[in-house]
């Protein structure tokens, strides 16, 4: 992988000047630097700053994924920011700060307990960070078996508990899995068996279903968004680590409906219902019952298309902020429950 490779691939054309000056800077400064015997560190970058194109990172992350490693390596933040501006060098400071890949110790923890889900910087320098761990670990061989886990390990301890807190949902997810697949290969592949599909084609499925409903309620003239998630392995892990049975989860494909007014709920609930078959001992009334952190929604377990089954959740917009920022304790909940490999 080269330089060229990676600008082929950015999709913001005006940030390529910028990439091509933020690597002519590091290859310079990580010169004769290894990151393992065989790779230059500057490789290793070039393969972190490949992974975040492929999460869709923005401009200034792609640059900051560039430069951390100078910082690392002697270079002061000053001169990044007088170089490259003072974001670019915030979130390179923080991608610097962040060591996953040796042992981690308390100020490190205590750090990442600092990051700021309001701060772009510290978000994006956690973001590069995720990326540094799945390249790594995607890209080690089976000779570097343990050190692999050591850093799936410290990934799956350190990295994603933050990443969930700054809600960096969709790496998180990636990592999540790839760090099961390397502590617990035979258990991995199980789910994936049981599942009786890719994964892409669940996500085929799920997108026809958004298609579908969509269209739905459309004619009955509702204004809604539409959301839609397959479960990451990871997380049906941890169902089944806590006690369920293969057959009690209904919701490795979920879709969101997020509408305008309270009463909208129960109606879009009554159109669904009456094109597709439901689960009545599924259907959860969480508006007129809130549960104790103030959660509210409607919960309803539909069979759709691929003969699968889809959780619908409704609520509105107010209920949706409420459901994702609006209670910590929920959020402690979870982490205390979390099963641990």
């Amino acid at each position: 992988m080269d330089i060229n490779y990676i600008k082929n691939r950015v999709k913001d054309e005006n940030s390529i000047p910028l990439i091509d000056k933020a690597f002519s800077f590091a290859d310079e400064k990580l010169k004769g630097i290894y990151f393992s015997k065989k790779e230059p560190l500057i490789n290793y970058v070039l393969g972190i700053t490949n992974t975040l194109i492929d999460f869709n990172a923005d401009s200034d992350t792609l640059v900051s994924s560039i430069l951390f490693e100078t910082i690392k390596n002697g270079v002061s933040k000053e001169k990044i920011e007088k170089e490259f501006g003072k974001d670019i060098s915030d979130i390179s400071s923080i991608a610097a700060r962040i060591n996953i890949d040796n042992n981690v110790g308390e100020c490190n923890k205590t750090f990442l307990d600092k990051l700021n889900a309001d701060s772009q910087e510290d978000v994006r320098g956690l973001f590069i960070n995720l990326a540094s761990s799945f390249y790594s670990i995607q890209s080690m061989n089976k000779r570097n078996s343990n050190y692999k886990k050591k850093v799936a390990r410290e990934a799956l301890d350190v990295l994603v508990p933050t990443a969930q807190r700054l809600r960096l949902n969709y790496i998180r997810s990636k990592l999540e899995d790839l760090c099961l697949s390397v502590l617990e290969p035979d258990v991995y592949n199980d789910i994936l068996n049981k599942l009786n599909a890719p994964v892409d084609a669940l996500m085929d499925d799920l997108n026809s279903m958004k298609r579908d409903i969509s269209e739905l309620l459309n004619e009955n003239k509702i204004n809604f968004i539409i959301k839609g998630r397959v479960k990451n392995i990871y997380s049906i892990y941890n169902k089944l680590a806590s006690g369920k049975q293969w057959d009690e989860i209904f919701d490795v494909l979920a879709l969101r409906i997020i509408v305008e007014e309270d009463s909208e709920c129960s109606k879009v609930a009554e159109i669904i219902h009456s094109k597709y078959i439901y689960l009545p001992e599924r259907f959860k009334d969480y508006i007129n019952s809130p549960k104790e952190n103030m959660y509210q929604s409607l919960h309803t377990t539909i069979i759709g298309n691929g003969n699968r089954f889809y959780e619908v959740q409704i609520r509105t917009n107010e209920m949706n902020k409420t459901a994702e920022t609006g209670n910590a304790s929920h959020q402690v909940y979870k982490e205390k429950t979390k099963v641990k490999l």
